[in-house]
């Protein structure tokens, strides 16, 4: 049962963006070249609902790309304001641990999309992983709404979990 839920998260977000749109196939698209990226010209995504990083997991996170490198690139879009930057949509621990790691570059791929697909496939991504807090969680589910004006109904949708759970969260 789990794996069907889990199939199912990102069911409905097409529905929110003028553009056709699957979450799960953005994810998983594996035709996408992977560029290399220099670490210093990459920015954490102003979206991220994750506060709060566990510095014994980012330890043994950094351990393991010093040993075994970057097993999976990272996703980034142009930065808006710089010619010459980036932005994370998702990976930011592994783009910590890599600075740590004291690499120069970073394998990523490069997605041009907009602010309010950001902010949700961050949260999507979070959510899916299981381990936010309540608390960053509810803060995810606040910004969607006070910043791209989502209803706690077409959030539900798009992050495919009940309208319930956001409003008891919220």
């Amino acid at each position: 049962m789990k794996s069907k839920s889990r199939k199912s998260l990102g069911r409905g977000i097409e529905s929110l963006f003028s553009e056709n749109y699957d979450a799960e196939e953005f994810v998983n698209n594996k035709k996408e070249k992977v560029n290399t990226i220099p670490i210093e010209q990459i920015e954490p995504n102003p979206f991220q609902p994750r506060t709060i990083f566990n510095e014994l997991a980012l330890k043994e996170l950094t351990e393991s790309v010093k040993t075994r490198g970057i097993l999976q690139p990272i996703l980034v879009r142009p930065h808006p304001k710089k010619e010459r930057g980036w932005q994370i949509i998702a990976g930011e621990r592994r783009w910590r641990a890599a600075q740590r790691a004291g690499f120069h570059e970073i394998p990523v791929l490069v997605h041009d999309i907009k602010d309010s697909e950001i902010a949700i496939l961050a949260l999507l991504e979070n959510i899916q992983r299981e381990d936010l807090s309540p608390l960053e969680e509810a803060e995810g589910f606040k910004q969607l709404i006070d910043e791209f004006g989502l209803t706690q109904e077409k959030l539900s949708k798009a992050l495919s979990c009940s309208r319930v759970h956001i409003t008891n969260m919220l």
